[in-house]
């Protein structure tokens, strides 16, 4: 394909970027995937195939092997169908009704910034059901298996029932980077912080000064997380503890952030301060951003600091005390890397991500939504110990949700191999074999199917979870032709 030519329509013609551009067009959030799994039902039933919906709306299709074929084990493609949905702040876009509105840049599909692309998972789906449709004239027993839920709780992939499924070797198709084999990712869980605090009246004396962090490139909170972009919460709470060293000041307001699975791209707030010590907070606060902002240049070239003074309708504030804790809290609330393997190449161990804060005055209650991940068999509940810890210190209580099982690192592995020799064959390189940093469905699997030989792969996709998220139309394609010949190589 020419890429100098390349365009909606000439993407069209291409059987995986057809059935990508079908997704786009049904909203498809996480716990709202009924409309799609139907869709993709009634897809199946006319093409003939045999197609099981569960409660959870999982799908799972299945089309015979070729007659010589039929002795050779088969291969279960695996992706999920819901999506991170974030947008611009300019952006007018309804998640439950609007279609994704996409465009070409050069090799990139992406939505020109506007939202997620949701090629997170979109783009496995797609590629599960090019081959489903249109497989390699020899291949063994070919199943699809489409979940719902993965970017939010997994309770799509916990409810699979494994009873139903044939095959034993399971390719999943959630990787961000071609030339990849991932063959183990971390567990974790998510964490509820809160804070109860009392709130006091608004002084005569009292000026509003509103703080505002924006234009971060944020991304996913577990595959981005070594990339060193900050988070806009986290960033937030050293700023107000900067002015907290000039002279005591109460929160007024309070909100970072989205979702906890993806890193805060802004954050706000704002603060009470007595009209005799106003110029000294802003002249900190201007020294604080003028620091931040130089030391995250390189990689948050667009991030904005806002200083301004404001009036809100307000008639009450969060007390200085509890205005102290809770900046204490976002000062300390672990963010980022935590600890690094022991391996010869760069991969994470455990990570936290604060990744959504509201302030919600009729409750009188301060909440941070922290996601933990870690490739130890412990490591996150050892991280949430520290959470745990600080919360106590600050007067508040934590509450863990949504676990999910780590897929621990497989020594012998005959779809490994076969990945591998495959890869190698089409003289693409040499192939990657690594455990990644986030949550993988894989982990569910193997642990309701102890024998399933799982591998996940895909192509190029890149800051995910943000609505810069675009993917490679190349890698794309020769991620199809990879699929086409590893099945190929399964009939042999």
């Amino acid at each position: 394909m020419n890429q100098n030519k390349m365009s909606l329509d000439t993407l069209q013609k291409e059987a995986v970027f057809s059935h990508f551009f079908a997704l786009c067009r049904i909203p498809h959030n996480s716990h709202e995937e009924k409309n799609l799994s139907d869709a993709i039902w009634t897809w199946a039933k006319a093409k003939g195939m045999a197609v099981w919906q569960d409660e959870r709306n999982n799908l799972l299709l299945r089309r015979d092997a070729s007659p010589d074929a039929r002795q050779k084990p088969g291969l279960i493609m695996q992706a999920h169908m819901d999506m991170v949905c974030e947008k611009a702040p300019h952006v007018v876009h309804d998640f439950q009704k609007d279609p994704l509105v996409l465009e070409v840049s050069g090799d990139l599909l992406g939505t020109g910034g506007r939202t997620t692309l949701g090629a997170d998972d979109g783009i496995g789906v797609a590629l599960g059901l090019a081959i489903m449709e249109h497989p390699p004239a020899s291949h063994p027993e070919l199943e699809l298996l489409l979940t719902t839920d993965e970017e939010d709780t997994f309770s799509g992939a916990a409810a699979v029932d494994f009873s139903r499924i044939h095959g034993r070797q399971l390719l999943n198709l959630d990787h961000a980077r071609e030339g990849q084999a991932i063959v183990g990712s971390a567990g974790g869980m998510g964490v509820c912080c809160q804070k109860y605090v009392q709130l006091e009246s608004v002084q005569k004396e009292d000026r509003f000064i509103c703080l505002s962090i924006d234009g971060m490139v944020g991304g996913h909170s577990g595959e981005d997380i070594h990339r060193g972009r900050g988070s806009a919460i986290s960033l937030l709470g050293r700023w107000l503890e900067a002015a907290g060293k000039t002279a005591p000041f109460r929160l007024a307001q309070l909100k970072g952030g989205t979702f906890r699975l993806a890193i805060a791209r802004e954050a706000r707030a704002v603060i009470a301060v007595d009209k005799v010590v106003e110029p000294a907070v802003v002249e900190t606060l201007e020294s604080a951003r003028n620091h931040i902002l130089s030391e995250y240049k390189e990689t948050n070239p667009e991030m904005r600091m806002h200083i301004e003074a404001t009036s809100i309708d307000r008639i009450s504030v969060i007390s200085a005390r509890d205005s102290k804790l809770t900046t204490a809290f976002l000062l300390l609330a672990p963010q980022g890397i935590l600890e690094m393997e022991g391996l010869d190449h760069f991969c994470v161990r455990s990570s936290a991500n604060l990744g959504e804060l509201t302030f919600d005055e009729k409750k009188k209650c301060v909440k941070g939504m922290i996601e933990l991940r870690s490739s130890a068999t412990m490591g996150a509940e050892a991280m949430y110990g520290k959470i745990e810890a600080l919360m106590h210190l600050v007067e508040g209580s934590c509450t863990t949700f949504s676990p999910y099982p780590a897929w621990p690192y497989r020594k012998k592995s005959s779809l490994r191999e076969k990945v591998r020799k495959t890869y190698e064959t089409l003289g693409q390189g040499a192939l990657l074999v690594t455990p990644v940093h986030c949550g993988l469905e894989c982990g569910f699997f193997a642990a309701a199917c102890p024998d399933l030989d799982c591998v996940s792969m895909g192509p190029d996709t890149f800051d995910l979870h943000s609505p810069q998220e675009s993917l490679s139309i190349s890698s794309t394609l020769r991620v199809e032709h990879f699929l086409r010949e590893l099945i190929k190589e399964l009939a042999r």
